[in-house]
């Protein structure tokens, strides 16, 4: 599989702003990958 099937999951802390969360959605399909998740669990 090439580095573009990897599944990406993205978390951030519940502090963390949102618009921080989308950039680095954004630069990570950039980038190329197609598996892209948010993680959106509490824990």
């Amino acid at each position: 599989a090439s580095d573009e099937a990897t599944p990406v999951l993205i978390a951030g802390h519940k502090e963390t702003q949102y618009k921080n969360i989308i950039d680095v959605l954004d630069e990570v399909k950039r980038s190329g990958f197609q598996k892209v998740a948010l993680e959106t669990g509490s824990k």
